[in-house]
């Protein structure tokens, strides 16, 4: 049984670590896998701390919280480095698994000082998708430093992780030009798909699952709300999301939305498979910009493997290449008259009788949990064995 050092910069409680980290983890340790996770935490109490390490431990996952201090993000990153190389004379780690950049910076400096490989595991373009989020200006001396720090993390891998092809050209041709040769595997964000399936007597409804702020197009998700209220009253509108509530109101209002007619749930990752199987339309959009050609929405495999046809917009990953017309409906004009047509169609392939199965065949095809942890096993194994 081989060890791996799995790096992450989000907290152990959102939901996104149990679907895309933990989840792995579980299949991959069938495999002869087994591993230690630094997470970067902020607030935790003891007796949280106490239930979610009992937790891991009952998976055979050892896990340390790595909380911030006085030097917040860099205080962690250096923690992170020193722990691991610190549990390295114990563990005998056989490889460092980094999920996005920050955790990449760890990794490749682990790296250089007890000389184990690295897989970069890219979430999207994190520098650029900090200019997407308005917190970096394109071109600015930090935006070029951290370009140059991220060419390096890229560099000095062992393997890469991506989540689309459209990515892969992108590293080649940005940060490759020296005639480095790294391999890069494709993997998707996947969805458990024995958990999130469809359900019987579905009621007739559109969900949204996720944020609404932040990159993701909440007033478009709003004005869908919108027209659905007015011209289809028979079908519930729910949002299942953690995002603020006044975020949410101050959407509806500007939106003219009903928000007394809104399901509003704020439910966990355990809770939400259950919930979103009753539901026959998903919603998905995602403001398009360079960085988003790296990046995979989980809820369209979710949506997909529940027996829901998607309403979402291009531009976003693979996800042109992989929504069939026998499953989605692309819209980019958000003016209230196509946005109606668009409502329309949806609703006409939702009521097909094969749609149910056509989504739960992509979901087998590009987004299964079965197939991710395989393709991550010979990730592993082929870095392994071209360490030694």
């Amino acid at each position: 049984m081989a060890d791996i050092l799995y790096i992450c910069f989000n907290s152990i409680r959102e939901p996104l670590v149990h679907s895309q980290v933990l989840a792995y983890m579980e299949g991959l340790q069938q495999k002869g896998w087994r591993f230690t996770l630094f997470t970067a935490e902020s607030k935790m109490t003891k007796s949280e701390i106490d239930e979610m390490s009992a937790s891991l431990r009952d998976k055979d996952i050892n896990w340390c919280p790595i909380f911030k201090g006085r030097f917040k993000v860099l205080g962690q990153i250096r923690q992170m480095v020193n722990l691991a190389c610190q549990w390295h004379k114990e563990e005998k780690f056989s490889l460092v698994h980094a999920r996005s950049f920050y955790s990449a910076l760890v990794a490749r400096w682990v790296s250089n000082k007890i000389k184990i490989p690295y897989i970069y595991d890219i979430r999207g373009f994190w520098v650029d998708e900090k200019v997407y989020k308005g917190k970096l200006r394109q071109n600015s001396f930090l935006y070029k430093f951290l370009k140059r720090l991220d060419a390096k993390n890229y560099n000095q891998a062992s393997a890469i992780v991506s989540l689309t092809q459209k990515a892969v050209a992108i590293i080649k041709n940005d940060c490759f030009k020296n005639g480095v040769k790294i391999p890069i595997a494709v993997i998707p964000t996947c969805v458990d798909t024995t958990v999130f399936k469809s359900h019987q007597n579905k009621i007739k409804s559109f969900v949204y699952l996720g944020s609404i702020g932040d990159g993701y197009m909440g007033d478009v998700i709003f004005k869908v709300f919108s027209i659905v209220q007015r011209n289809y009253p028979n079908y519930k509108i729910i949002l299942i999301s953690r995002s603020q509530k006044k975020l949410v109101e101050k959407l509806a209002q500007n939106n003219k939305v009903d928000l007394s007619k809104i399901s509003h749930l704020r439910l966990n990752h355990q809770q939400v498979p259950k919930e979103l199987g009753q539901y026959t339309i998903g919603l998905s959009f995602i403001q398009p910009h360079f960085s988003k050609k790296a990046s995979c929405a989980t809820k369209i495999g979710e949506y997909m493997a529940c027996g829901m046809p998607v309403l979402c917009n291009s531009g976003v990953g693979d996800m042109d290449e992989i929504l069939s017309a026998e499953v989605a409906v692309l819209c980019d004009d958000y003016s209230p008259e196509l946005l109606v047509n668009a409502i329309d169609d949806i609703i006409s392939l939702s009521q097909e009788r094969q749609t149910v199965k056509l989504c739960q065949s992509l979901a087998g095809k590009y987004f299964s949990l079965k197939h991710g942890i395989q393709h991550y096993d010979k990730v592993y194994t082929k870095v392994q064995r071209l360490s030694k």
